[in-house]
């Protein structure tokens, strides 16, 4: 499972003459396997089909079985709210009816774009008065001291429903190439307008979900507010659907993708 250390291990054990169907469950985005074993992996799970062609672009050879399982959000958890149930909770949690929040999700490392959120954040704060930012996963680490900016540090996955639930933006502002990004589903799920990094799986992730605004240059600090501003003239007339946010990425869909590939 995603271990790479480990599939060798296993791959020396069936070059040494022991006889198994050896399956990789990968969930980054791509990866390089050396020649000297990778013809011992007889099947590999891909989170997503782009995260595959470049994977076999990638080398010379490659002749695992390929399926392509995606991931999965649990579909009873993560659902939008209604507009009334909506302002309710927001009150619950300390925010005004008409408020808009924009929500950025992670833990802070370089590759995940919290250095490039802070910079954002700032500038759309002076121009939004009604906005209001939520911050999780990583506490108030050079953001400007605003009672707008909300960092609630690392909160149980159990409680996320509740916040992603009140969000009406959620950024993604990845810098690597990302499997597949399982809180821009949540947060999607939800009914958060997205904005995300145009990088690794994630094209493919947000394919056909409305309101999705993919960023080409991820590293441009305009290329970020461009694409929020987009998101913030179109709020009013965003409604999201939950019977096809149900379908989008449910974990029971994927739990029976996943079984299939293992069949």
């Amino acid at each position: 499972m995603d271990d790479l250390v480990l599939l060798e291990a296993f791959a020396l054990l069936k070059l040494r003459g022991h006889d198994f169907n050896l399956v990789y469950s990968f969930h980054g985005h791509s990866f390089l396997f050396p020649d000297s074993w990778s013809s011992m992996v007889n099947q590999v799970l891909f989170l997503t089909s782009l995260g595959y062609m470049e994977t076999f672009q990638r080398h010379e050879v490659f002749t695992p079985l390929v399926s392509i399982v995606g991931n999965g959000v649990d579909s009873n958890l993560f659902f939008p709210l209604s507009s009334k149930e909506k302002a309710i909770r927001k009150r619950e949690l300390g925010f005004a009816d008409d408020s808009s929040i924009l929500i950025w999700l992670s833990n802070n490392r370089p590759k995940k774009g919290f250095h490039l959120f802070q910079k954002l954040v700032e500038k759309l704060l002076i121009k939004y008065e009604k906005l209001e930012v939520l911050v999780i996963g990583t506490k108030q680490e050079g953001l400007e001291d605003s009672p707008r900016i909300h960092c609630l540090g690392k909160i149980a996955n159990k409680d996320l429903p509740k916040y992603l639930q009140i969000g009406d933006f959620y950024t993604f502002t990845s810098l690597w190439k990302e499997g597949f990004g399982l809180s821009l589903a949540e947060a999607a799920k939800c009914g958060n307008q997205v904005i995300a990094s145009k990088s690794g799986g994630i094209p493919e992730v947000v394919k056909g979900l409305p309101g999705a605004i993919l960023i080409d240059q991820p590293n441009q600090l305009e290329a970020w507010e461009q694409g929020f501003n987009l998101a913030w003239s179109r709020r009013n007339d965003f409604v999201p659907d939950p019977s096809s946010l149900r379908d989008f990425h449910d974990l029971e869909d994927w739990k029976n993708k996943y079984l299939a590939a293992l069949r």
